[in-house]
């Protein structure tokens, strides 16, 4: 049996008074105190009666919607809720129940919780509405018990408990129609940021697998240990006595690591890569866990979806680096995307679109106009590029295609002589301003 509560108008009538003692006990320093009750209670409010503006007047419970202070108040304040059940589970007023059959214990409230509840969303200011709030009922309750129980609530029966975000409570098999909603948009590395669905919810997994791992203490992961008999646990520590013989001989009594016990068993570029970690010591804490694509060896999806999909991307798109580590203005970079990209309007590219009808060059005439000419095959482009080409740079600079043409000149970082200019600067400047 599932219930799902709402609290009627929740924001409007929490009590200033229970929000100022949440701080306190939240350990909120007096000050900052000071100043959210502050910016709380320094609203007034005017009613519309027919048409005309009452008198401001100031309310005297409620925060305010739209405010990024509320939902922050708002969570301190249901902290209680849980502070409460502690406290009623310490006298023996709840009951524990083990989730599964070899489980962890939870809790459970006996017959007059209706009124525990009641008398702390009081405390509280807020009220259950009891028309928005339902009951559902597994499939082995009979229907008379249904009825009891609902009559004694007051709760609507409902056969599903809502949606969040777009996804169902309670659901059968997951499905591709379960998240029909999401649409699965192919990622490119320099686009939106649209990811590929299947190795974002593989993400999602690893960060399941991750907590299954480190932390053992939580309350689901206990849960599923003990209903899937998963027996297997990662060490505590890594000390002698829990260690195998070979793992105990691979490091000396004074804690250093045993080289010639690794030489005999290991190549010698494993030997490095073993010897560049500090050998396992009492005197360094106790192991964790820790996510070696972090720096600080936290988890997080974004860093596992960039693990699997490191190894797929195109090998040519390492382009864009010299191009966005472009030392110059920020608008010759866009220049030089956009002109990698050929989105620069030529007449070409207007002809092609239908905005124009001829793809001459208007400067010299040529046939037909296109990046790789404006920039550096038309006559008065090149007269440019003359005055100032490297040596090192002639044979090849009107030669090559036009994307090997700007990858060859902006990774060239030799410096131009009597200045402190590169040429890939200077060649950015000059196409930009061409």
């Amino acid at each position: 049996m599932a219930i799902k509560l709402d609290l009627e108008k929740a924001y409007e009538k929490v009590s200033w008074d229970f929000i100022c003692a949440s701080l306190n006990v939240a350990g909120i320093p007096i000050f900052f105190q000071t100043v959210i009750m502050s910016a709380i209670s320094s609203s007034s409010m005017q009613i519309l009666w027919n048409g005309m503006p009452t008198q401001k007047f100031k309310p005297i419970r409620g925060i305010r919607q739209g405010c990024p202070l509320s939902p922050y108040l708002f969570v301190i304040c249901m902290e209680w809720l849980g502070h409460i059940i502690r406290v009623e589970m310490d006298i023996g007023k709840w009951e524990p129940i083990r989730l599964s059959r070899t489980g962890p214990l939870s809790l459970i409230k006996r017959d007059y919780w209706i009124t525990f509840l009641i008398s702390s969303t009081s405390f509280r200011g807020t009220e259950f509405n009891v028309r928005k709030s339902n009951i559902f009922f597994s499939k082995v309750i009979g229907i008379d018990v249904r009825n009891q129980i609902t009559q004694m609530f007051g709760f609507q029966e409902a056969q599903n408990l809502g949606t969040y975000f777009g996804v169902h409570f309670l659901h059968n098999r997951v499905t591709n129609n379960t998240l029909s909603f999401v649409v699965d948009k192919p990622w490119a590395r320099e686009g939106l940021g649209f990811r590929h669905l299947s190795d974002q919810n593989t993400s999602f997994l690893m960060k399941i697998g991750f907590s299954l791992v480190s932390k053992s203490n939580m309350l689901w992961v206990r849960v599923l240990h003990s209903k899937y008999g998963w027996k297997e646990q990662f060490p505590d520590s890594i000390s002698r006595n829990q260690c195998s013989h070979l793992r105990r001989e691979s490091v000396n009594s004074d804690g250093s690591w045993n080289l010639d016990l690794l030489y005999v068993w290991l190549l010698e570029d494993v030997i490095s890569r073993i010897t560049s970690i500090p050998p396992p010591h009492l005197d360094y804490g106790s192991d964790r866990v820790i996510w070696a694509r972090s720096a600080l060896g936290v988890f997080s999806v974004h860093s596992a979806y960039w693990t699997l999909k490191e190894d797929t991307w195109n090998s040519q798109e390492e382009y864009w680096k010299s191009i966005w580590k472009y030392l110059g203005p920020q608008r010759v970079r866009v220049f030089l995307w956009l002109a990698f990209k050929q989105r620069i309007l030529t007449n070409s590219e207007r002809t092609r679109r239908g905005i124009d009808h001829s793809n001459s060059c208007t400067l010299c005439g040529h046939d037909f106009e296109d990046l790789g000419h404006v920039l550096r095959d038309c006559p008065s482009a090149k007269d440019i590029w003359m005055l100032v080409l490297p040596e090192q740079l002639t044979q090849r600079f009107f030669s090559v295609s036009f994307q090997d043409w700007l990858l060859l000149n902006l990774c060239f970082h030799e410096r131009l002589q009597g200045s402190g200019l590169t040429w890939s600067c200077l060649f950015g400047l000059i196409a930009w301003r061409i």
